[in-house]
């Protein structure tokens, strides 16, 4: 498969992961009673949890949980609607947890703050570092999105960027890229 941007809507900028442990939980979205979907962890089962999706839109929540079916990954990820619920899933399982997919911008807190949160807890705790994806609209594009993404990288950690909205291709593409 090819890394070209145009063809996989993910960026070529990464660093390789260290591989880890897989996961003994499976996750679901249950609504609050405020009516927003919150994260809860349910009990184990066939499937192993290995990614965590980071998403504040709902919408941009079930797109990646139906494309994470698609590609027979169903029960092996954890979603979390903001920063924190991000960063505190990750604190809960770090073992568990190897490719995120963090939105950049979120309320509570953001996709930049929360992945330089979760690389002080790693380098904190002599963790091996979880593979950042940050998420972003396909409106930044280009050099202007090049500079973005190497302050991204350089300040926040991160390891990767995809577009959204995200495509099957896409996704598939950063999964092979990172295997946990």
């Amino acid at each position: 498969m090819s890394n070209n941007p145009s063809s996989t809507g993910v960026e070529p900028h990464d660093t390789a992961p260290s591989e880890q442990p897989p996961l003994a939980s499976t996750s679901q979205l249950q609504p609050s009673p405020s009516g927003h979907q919150q994260s809860k962890t349910s009990p184990p089962s066939s499937g192993e949890l290995k990614y965590l999706i980071v998403e504040d839109n709902m919408v941009n929540r079930k797109v990646m949980e139906k494309l994470l079916g698609k590609l027979g990954l169903e029960g092996q990820f954890h979603m979390a609607t903001n920063g924190q619920e991000g960063i505190d899933a990750y604190k809960k399982n770090p073992l568990q947890c190897r490719l995120i997919f963090m939105d950049i911008a979120m309320p509570i807190k953001g996709g930049t703050e929360a992945s330089k949160e979760i690389r002080d807890y790693e380098r904190e705790h002599g963790l091996s570092p979880a593979v950042i994806v940050g998420m972003h609209p396909r409106m930044i594009v280009g050099k202007q999105f090049d500079s973005q993404f190497e302050r991204f990288k350089n300040e926040f950690g991160m390891d990767g960027a995809i577009e959204k909205p995200v495509s099957t291709d896409a996704l598939k593409s950063v999964i092979e890229k990172w295997p946990v």
